[in-house]
């Protein structure tokens, strides 16, 4: 798991649409995690409503399987988060345009088999947007372009 969160902790791209995530530290994201189940398909969660669960570096958890198409979501107004396995692309791209739409998602990460797959996001006339520069419950047409 610690992999995982080192993955999503990682420096961002300059065109990452999505800039405000929380700067935890991998600690402080295993501190906050309260659901861990590496072979279902909600990986690991941190929901405000659920008593969190006791990790520490030295875990001796069983690892995550990083094949596939895993996602990461991050909510802004509850400091929320969950890492879950999608079983296509079509779901993929399905949840990233409503992500992009809600402005209480505070950042969205794909993996394809243990890697990032970072994309940017474009306007009609091929503008890079980022999440802090428009009114995102108003977005018309969007090109996601992995990259």
């Amino acid at each position: 798991m610690i992999d995982m969160i080192e993955k999503i902790h990682e420096r961002k791209q300059p065109d990452d649409f999505f800039e405000e995530d929380a700067d935890w530290t991998v600690v402080e994201y295993l501190d906050m995690i309260s659901t861990y189940t590496p072979d279902e398909r909600v990986i690991f969660a941190a929901r405000s409503d659920e008593k969190y669960k006791q990790f520490d570096a030295d875990m001796d958890e069983p690892a995550i399987d990083p094949t596939g198409i895993i996602v990461f979501v991050y909510l802004l107004h509850d400091d929320e988060f969950f890492c879950e396995r999608v079983p296509n692309l079509d779901e993929v791209y399905d949840r990233l345009y409503k992500a992009l739409r809600n402005p209480f998602v505070g950042e969205f990460m794909v993996f394809e088999d243990g890697v990032r797959k970072d994309y940017r996001v474009k306007n009609a006339f091929e503008e890079v947007l980022h999440s802090y520069e428009v009114d995102r419950r108003r977005l018309p047409a969007l090109l996601i372009e992995w990259y």
